[in-house]
């Protein structure tokens, strides 16, 4: 049975949906409201689902102000098992690419295609990110545009903004200095 946890931290909404064995389904966190960070999670279920909402434990708990401490642009060290049986191989291994840009540094949608065996697929990776079912322990919000201006981001683009400069990333104008780009090497 999938157990749902959320929990409200100095304001902010998180929520998890994880399976029997602790692995994360999906998260989703929202400044706004509960119902968002909530319907977040539902929608990164697999369809007839069964669930239902946990009261939070110890792992819960932990994940969650994990999940905190990335909004709050600290670094964190994580060991969560991701479950991601139901996403494609593409997907796949767009989140764990884009799970490997460290904190304070940006990447664009098309340096990240380029880093995958399906080279010239910036749409969809940008497709990818729309749809992470991990935010912000996979961080979609390290992911800009090839012009250096930040994009769409699912909770808007000042939440985005805003984690990223917490991070450290340098944003002037707009645009984000070019010191903060990352290429894999």
């Amino acid at each position: 049975m999938i157990q749902i946890f959320c929990k409200q931290i100095k304001g902010l909404w998180f929520a998890a949906a994880l399976d029997d064995e602790n692995a994360i389904i999906a998260l989703n966190f929202s400044p706004e409201e509960r119902s968002i960070a909530l319907i977040g999670v539902l929608n990164g279920l697999p369809l007839n689902t069964k669930f239902e909402v946990g009261k939070p434990n110890r792992f819960s708990r932990n994940l969650l102000e994990t999940l905190y401490a990335i909004y709050e642009g600290k670094e964190v060290e994580s060991s969560f098992k991701l479950n991601m049986d139901r996403l494609t191989q593409f997907t796949q291994e767009v989140l764990l690419k884009v799970a490997k840009i460290p904190r304070g540094y940006v990447m664009s949608y098309g340096a990240i295609a380029d880093a995958t065996s399906h080279k010239k697929a910036a749409r969809a990776v940008g497709n990818a990110m729309a749809n992470n079912p991990f935010p912000p322990l996979i961080p979609c919000h390290r992911v800009i545009l090839s012009n250096r201006r930040l994009g769409n981001y699912g909770l808007g683009f000042e939440v985005k903004k805003d984690i990223l400069e917490r991070e450290g990333v340098t944003i002037k104008s707009g645009l984000v200095e070019r010191k903060c780009l990352w290429n894999f090497r």
